[in-house]
């Protein structure tokens, strides 16, 4: 992501370190933009079985949320949904932000920003793109390697054995994700440990991402 700018002003902002566990409800409505320099924050949906569905996870480097800042920027009403969304850190977590007014003046001062702005969103957009082609697989095995090679992708550090998902994980978490049982992903964790495609012991680490991505 190609935000070195928008990101430093970002860290000029206020900084908070968030214990792991807690439950972050006003991201939305605190009108700050957001920039996650250690630690993970995930961002979910509570469906109408009470159960979690998880839309994103966000980690080192990102920035959020976008869709006040469209609103504040373009005018621009990005979700129409009327159930809110709920954050909370899966490990402890640093973030530094700035008031969308700040943003506001850094703006009319450096349109370079926008190309930043930009950068972000096309991340983000990757994100969506990524679920709703997950959506879209059949078979629980097969949407749950799709998973894996994203969050592979976007978390992943290159290891002697492959790479290692530096996201801590666990099956519920990934059954959040994917919407789907948590028995389910256990089985099919398990399944993919046996044909050697990854290991799930203190981290998935990911062994051939190319016979990996042959099971999607």
């Amino acid at each position: 992501m190609d935000s070195n700018n928008l990101q430093s002003i970002l860290k000029s902002g206020d900084k908070d370190i968030f214990p792991k566990g807690l439950p972050v409800h006003a991201f939305d409505e605190s009108k700050r933009l957001n920039l996650v320099t250690k630690g993970y924050i995930k961002r979910y949906l509570i469906t109408d079985s009470g159960q979690q569905s998880i839309q994103v996870i966000y980690g080192p480097g990102d920035i959020f949320p976008l869709t006040p800042v469209y609103k504040l920027v373009f005018d621009q009403d990005l979700s129409s949904s009327r159930s809110g969304y709920y954050y909370e850190t899966i490990m402890q977590t640093t973030a530094y932000s700035i008031h969308q007014s700040q943003l506001a003046e850094y703006l009319d001062q450096e349109q370079g920003l926008y190309k930043d702005l930009l950068a972000v969103a096309g991340e983000r957009l990757e994100s969506n793109i990524q679920r709703l082609d997950n959506m879209a697989i059949k078979g629980a095995g097969s949407r749950l390697a799709h998973l894996l090679i994203y969050l592979g992708k976007k978390f992943g550090q290159d290891i002697p054995e492959g790479i290692e998902i530096q996201l801590p994980l666990t099956h519920q978490t990934l059954a959040y994700c994917l919407n789907m049982a948590r028995e389910t992903v256990s089985n099919e964790m398990a399944r993919l440990a046996r044909k050697d495609l990854i290991t799930n012991e203190k981290s998935i680490k990911i062994l051939d991402a190319n016979k990996l991505q042959r099971e999607v």
